[in-house]
Formats: structure tokens, C-alpha cells, sequence
């Protein structure tokens, strides 16, 4: 019996970290701790100065396994989290300025009622300083999203090193949102998935030969 997984991968552009007339205590450089899908990352040390322009690109990656259909991934980006922290060091010690949390879902496709998340071309994320922090007001992180979803199958004639990838699917987060109410992005999200699922079916009841599924699989 064949097992279905959905591959999940999602590419991170640190672009920024911004915060207007704040002055950083110049005792030690600065760096952007991630923290998403059990893996972390961290951006390179910059001088304690805003803005604090890393442009640099982070890709984390998971597996959900026996993922068949769509409202069972949008459940599953909802319980996965996203979290980061600005961190001064000094030495072999580091001080938290500021930290942001959401889930994946928000992230990727996110609503402009969300908390902490700025409606925009590229994502925004509002930070939560700490009593460390030095301003009043609040860090923000600029980045941007790309996700590509896999969906592969692995069966007694398949290798689990090998499974058959089927239709991978490429989503932007990089789209306006309209208003409060009505988000672009989940739309979009419901949509393409929509659309994935619709051709997997299609293609799971065409009968085929033995060369049309080796086909299929290599798409």
C-alpha cells in the first residue's frame, strides 16, 4: 500500500532587521536567531547599528507524513511556529533585545489582523522587545517567503530513497493584501492547493501504462 507525505520546504530572505532613531549599546554585534519546522539558523554578526541589513536566505524543510488532503495541511501549518530573536553578544554571552512568534501559516499567508504581522509587498514582522531593549519603540524584521510543496509516494515499488515526486507546487507570499476581512493570501493558498489535489486525482483515475506512471513520476 502506497504512503503519501507532503515535503515541505520554505525559503526565508532575512532582508532587514529596522528600527528608526534607536541607539544600540556598542558593546558587542548583533545577529537574528530562527527558530521554525525543529531546525534553527542564525544570520551573520553585524555592527549594533539600525538598520541592520543582513539579506541573507534561510531554507527550512519537513516532512508531514499520511497528508492527504488540504484542510489536513492547513490544520498542520497552523500548528507549526516560526520564532526568532535579536540577540546582542558579548563574549560568550548574549543578550535578547527582542523576539517574535507566529505560526507558519500566518507567516506564509498572512492576515493584516494578525498581531505583530504588517500587511505589505514584502512581510513584516513587528518584534516584542524585551527590558534589554534600548528604544520605545519596537524592532522590525523585513523579510520575504517562497514555498515549494511536494507531494511524493512511497510504495513496495518505490525506494524510500527515490519516491515518486508528483507536480511540485511553488507558492509566494508576495502578493497585496485587499482588507481585514478578506485575505489574498489564504485565498490564494486554498486555491493552488485546490487546484494540486484536483490533478492528482485526475491523474490517480486515468488508466495508464507502466511508461505513462514512470512519466508521471518524474514531473
Amino acid at each position: 500500500m502506497s504512503v503519501k507525505s507532503m515535503n515541505v520546504y520554505v525559503e526565508l530572505d532575512i532582508q532587514a532587521v529596522t528600527c528608526p532613531g534607536v541607539w544600540l549599546c556598542p558593546n558587542g554585534k548583533i545577529a537574528l536567531k530562527i527558530f521554525m519546522f525543529e531546525s534553527s539558523a542564525r544570520t551573520s554578526h553585524l555592527p549594533p547599528v539600525f538598520p541592520l541589513l543582513y539579506h541573507q536566505k534561510f531554507i527550512f524543510q519537513k516532512t508531514f507524513s499520511n497528508v492527504r488532503y488540504l484542510a489536513d495541511l492547513q490544520h498542520l501549518f497552523g500548528k507549526e511556529f516560526l520564532y526568532t530573536e535579536l540577540v546582542q553578544c558579548s563574549g560568550s554571552t548574549g543578550v535578547v533585545l527582542a523576539s517574535f512568534e507566529t505560526t507558519v501559516f500566518e507567516l506564509l499567508y498572512p492576515s493584516p489582523c494578525v498581531k505583530g504581522l504588517i500587511a505589505g509587498v514584502d512581510v513584516d514582522l513587528l518584534m516584542e522587545p524585551t527590558s534589554c531593549f534600548p528604544g520605545i519603540l519596537a524592532p522590525k524584521i523585513e523579510i520575504s517567503t517562497k514555498t515549494v510543496i511536494e507531494e511524493s509516494i512511497d510504495s513496495p515499488s518505490h525506494s524510500k530513497r527515490n519516491p515518486g515526486i508528483i507536480n511540485p507546487k511553488m507558492l509566494s507570499s508576495k502578493k497585496q493584501i485587499s482588507n481585514c476581512g478578506k485575505s489574498q493570501y489564504r485565498e490564494e493558498f486554498y486555491r493552488d492547493l485546490e487546484k494540486f489535489y484536483k490533478e492528482l486525482h485526475k491523474r490517480a483515475k486515468k488508466k495508464t501504462s507502466k511508461d505513462d506512471c514512470l512519466e508521471i513520476l518524474r514531473l
